[in-house]
């Protein structure tokens, strides 16, 4: 919720300034956005601001709309990201787990995530102990639950 009132107050300056947006075929073209930019530490296309990244999308949708859209994108760079390291979608650990209540997913950090892109029929849980989420499971390279203490790689991440 705080990337997206940031996100719009950005907007909202990058418009009254009348700097030009991104247009949405060019927002996190993974070729650019996974090229390092040296001098802001963002990726090609993103601006710094303080400890964080900040991109503006010109197509209009509604607050949840636009929440679960930069969740998404998200999501599809760190598999594009795992799949230019591995030349593959090999499963990965990427920082949800439901340990603390049953079905009350969080990120590592203990924060809430929104968008959703589990495998059909998970997470099931399966044996009462699958608190782990994983990334590219099954056919369609999407989240499963899983055991773990299983032995994955797994992607991380940091603030700037």
């Amino acid at each position: 919720m705080a990337k997206l009132t940031i996100l719009l107050l950005v907007s909202a300056v990058l418009d009254l300034s009348n700097t030009t947006p991104l247009l949405e075929a060019q927002f996190l073209p993974l070729e650019r956005s996974l090229e390092a930019n040296s001098d802001s530490e963002c990726p090609t296309g993103w601006f710094k601001h303080g400890h964080r990244c900040f991109t503006y999308i010109g197509t209009k949708r509604t607050w949840a709309e636009s929440e679960q859209y930069c969740a998404f994108q998200e999501n599809h760079f760190i598999q594009e990201m795992i799949r230019r390291q591995t030349h593959d979608f090999p499963r990965a650990w990427i920082g949800e787990q439901d340990a603390t209540q049953e079905r009350l997913w969080l990120w590592s950090d203990g924060s809430r995530f929104y968008y959703r892109d589990w495998s059909n029929g998970h997470p099931d849980n399966k044996r009462g102990n699958e608190n782990c989420m994983h990334i590219n499971y099954g056919e369609e390279k999407r989240w499963n639950d899983y055991v773990c203490s299983a032995t994955l790689p797994s992607v991380c991440s940091m603030k700037l």
